[in-house]
């Protein structure tokens, strides 16, 4: 049987960097995706009214906890203009593989950076594609690419030998 383990292993990929001092939680995505630093809100996912600037930037914390204002395409969990919008763009949808035809995992996370949220950071629990930007955040820190990482450091060490990683597995 397939157990999809997605969250609980990213988080410990995440806490396996924040362990070695090479990642806080109270850090800036924008410090490892500088273009998360520019993302606006679009309050209830709604382009109905303006796009409001993001009060503080979106953390590490945020991601693991699915605070963050990011959502889920609206053929999944999401809500509003913005997850049709991912849906639309076939960003990070069920349907997605790998390599998407925004391409790999970077260049949809940056294509992603191009949507405001649907709350501001912090302010609500929207379960959300965090994890798969947390992926992307590992890649850059580590320098590895994410299914690399997690043979590495978490699946061979734990002898973990039926475990592999698919990134659209959710």
């Amino acid at each position: 049987a397939m157990m999809s383990m997605t969250k609980p292993i990213m988080g410990l990929a995440v806490l396996i960097l924040v362990e070695r001092g090479e990642l806080d939680l109270g850090d800036p995505v924008s410090k490892y995706i500088p273009e998360f630093g520019g993302v606006g809100v679009a309050p209830g996912g709604s382009y109905d009214s303006p796009i409001e600037r993001a009060r503080r930037p979106i953390t590490i914390f945020d991601l693991l906890t699915h605070t963050a204002g990011l959502t889920y395409s609206s053929g999944i969990t999401g809500f509003g203009d913005v997850a049709d919008a991912y849906r639309d763009l076939g960003l990070m949808t069920l349907e997605s593989i790998a390599d998407s035809q925004w391409g790999n995992l970077q260049l949809q996370v940056e294509k992603l950076t191009e949507l405001p949220l649907v709350s501001q950071p912090g302010e609500r629990f929207v379960y959300s594609v965090s994890m798969d930007v947390l992926g992307r955040v590992v890649e850059v820190v580590s320098g590895q690419q994410i299914s690399e990482f997690l043979e590495t450091n978490i699946f061979k060490p734990l002898e973990m030998t039926s475990s592999f990683f698919n990134i659209y597995i959710f």
